[in-house]
């Protein structure tokens, strides 16, 4: 029975994973799109010039607000994904003969006051979201400073 359960269990973490992995795609999509329609908007579109940094304010939000929800989703999935491991080396160390790879990986990767940094993906998603909104808050504080000159 525990085989069974583990195999399901190891079945709904791929699942999982690979809807991570759809999550960050999706997010990085996202803000090429928005990246590239600023660049677009600045170089080849003819509009008044009030509507110039109106349009690239909400553009702007839109990344920052993206970002923002995209972090959301990675910590969230990180904490699912935890949990479900965190089953299945239960299973583990309860199934007979059971080498318990994902608890030795666990434990050889992840255990408790070792010097050596965590293996992991979740890092870096979180500092290239970060990257995003500082470029769109650095843009957004340019296009601000380039209005009050330009009312002055």
């Amino acid at each position: 029975m525990e085989q069974e359960e583990y195999k399901l269990f190891l079945n709904q973490v791929n699942k999982l994973t690979d809807r991570r992995q759809n999550v960050t795609t999706v997010y990085l999509t996202v803000n090429s799109a928005i990246v590239g329609a600023l660049a677009f908007l600045f170089k080849d579109v003819q509009m008044p010039s009030w509507a110039y940094p109106a349009s690239a304010a909400i553009l702007l939000v839109s990344g920052v607000a993206a970002c923002s929800l995209w972090r959301r989703l990675i910590s969230q999935y990180s904490v699912l994904l935890g949990w479900w491991y965190e089953q299945l080396r239960d299973i583990e160390t309860a199934m007979p003969n059971s080498r318990a790879l994902l608890t030795e990986e666990y434990e050889a990767l992840y255990g408790g006051g070792q010097s050596q940094p965590r293996v992991g993906l979740t890092r870096y998603e979180i500092r290239l979201t970060w990257l995003f909104t500082v470029l769109y808050a650095s843009f957004g504080l340019a296009l601000l400073v380039t209005v009050i000159l330009k009312t002055v």
